[in-house]
C-alpha cells in the first residue's frame, strides 16, 4: 500500500492525525522551500489548515512528511530561480530525499464551496513508511470514514456528498462532471 485518499472536513481529520502522533510517535515537517538547512519540527496541533485547502487543487495545497520522532530530515541546497527569490540559497524538504517518511496533504473546503481530498503516500517502501500508511488507513476505519470508489470520505464528507456539495480534485479546473457525486454513493450507505 503506498497511498491512502480521503475527503475529509476539519472535525473529520483532526481526530485522526492527533491519533496517528500520538500511537506511532512521529513528528510533521512542512514539504516545501526553507531559506534555513533545518526546518521546523511540528507536532498535530502546530499543523495549520487542517481541513482547509491552501490552493484551489488538492495536490498544490500545503503537505507535510510525517516521519520518526528521532529523524534527521534531510533537506537538499539549491539556488531558487523563482523570480521572487532569485539566487538565493534554499533548502527543499521532500519525501524523495527522506526515506523513513510518507507525505501528508489534508486539503479540505476551499472558499466555503468545495471539498478537495486529502492523501497520505509516500515513494519508499520501508518498513516505517508501510506502516504509517497501514497505521492511517486503520485510523480512517476506526474514525467512521467510508469507502466510496477509491476514496475513504469522513461522516462529514459523507453528508456534504449526500446533501449534493461538490467533492473535487480541483475547485476550479475540473469540471463538475467529474466530482465524487451523490450517485456513486453505495445503497447499504445512502
Amino acid at each position: 500500500m503506498k497511498q491512502v485518499l480521503f475527503f475529509s472536513t476539519q472535525s473529520d481529520i483532526s481526530p485522526v492525525v492527533t491519533s496517528l502522533e500520538k500511537d506511532s510517535g512521529v513528528i510533521f515537517v512542512r514539504s516545501g522551500h526553507y531559506d534555513i538547512m533545518d526546518p521546523p519540527v511540528l507536532s498535530s496541533k502546530d499543523l495549520s489548515n487542517v481541513g482547509i485547502a491552501t490552493s484551489e487543487t488538492a495536490s498544490t495545497s500545503i503537505s507535510y512528511l510525517i516521519m520518526p520522532s528521532n529523524s534527521k530530515i534531510i533537506s537538499r541546497e539549491y539556488i531558487s530561480e523563482d523570480p521572487m527569490t532569485f539566487g538565493r540559497k534554499q533548502w527543499s524538504v521532500y519525501n524523495g530525499f527522506n526515506e523513513d517518511s510518507v507525505e501528508m496533504t489534508l486539503a479540505g473546503i476551499w472558499e466555503g464551496k468545495v471539498l478537495l481530498p486529502g492523501s497520505v503516500k509516500t515513494m519508499h517502501n520501508t518498513p516505517f513508511a508501510q506502516m504509517v500508511i497501514r497505521k492511517f488507513a486503520s485510523l480512517l476505519k476506526q474514525a467512521q470514514f467510508k469507502k466510496i470508489q477509491s476514496w475513504w470520505l469522513g461522516p462529514e464528507a459523507l453528508q456534504m456528498l449526500r446533501a449534493g456539495k461538490r467533492l473535487s480534485t480541483t475547485a476550479v479546473q475540473s469540471p463538475p462532471d467529474y466530482d465524487l457525486r451523490p450517485e456513486h454513493i453505495p445503497a447499504e450507505l445512502k
